[in-house]
């Protein structure tokens, strides 16, 4: 679902984010309770199949054990491949919402994004 959702942004507001310098995704996932080799696999092969330079900044909020961070190792590789920079992997939600905060932008959202 996460990468549907991406890949409807990309597609439906393609000019306006390739005009913001791309995506900036922030991954809240404290909430996950386990790590799934074969959801990663499906997420990195989905990242390949988009334009180089979608995403201009990506955060994982998450307990960053072992096995997270070597997930987010390999998605970094895949990320480098399309000339993007590597994910931050934090624990501090507070950090990431003031990362977050100096890239707000205020406008109304897209006329295809329907909040529910």
């Amino acid at each position: 679902m996460l990468c549907d959702w991406i890949d409807s942004a990309l597609r439906e507001d393609g000019a306006a984010i390739d005009a913001a310098g791309g995506l900036f995704l922030l991954h809240d996932f404290r909430s996950l309770a386990g790590y799934d080799t074969e959801t990663r696999m499906v997420i990195n092969e989905r990242i390949k199949l988009r334009k180089a330079g979608y995403s201009r900044r990506t955060i994982m909020v998450v307990r960053p054990t072992p096995m997270w961070r070597m997930a987010m190792r390999v998605t970094d590789l895949t990320l480098a491949m399309l000339g993007m920079p590597p994910a931050k992997l934090t624990s501090d939600i507070e950090r990431a919402a003031d990362e977050v905060r100096e890239f707000v932008i205020d406008h109304e959202p897209p006329a295809w994004l329907t909040r529910t």
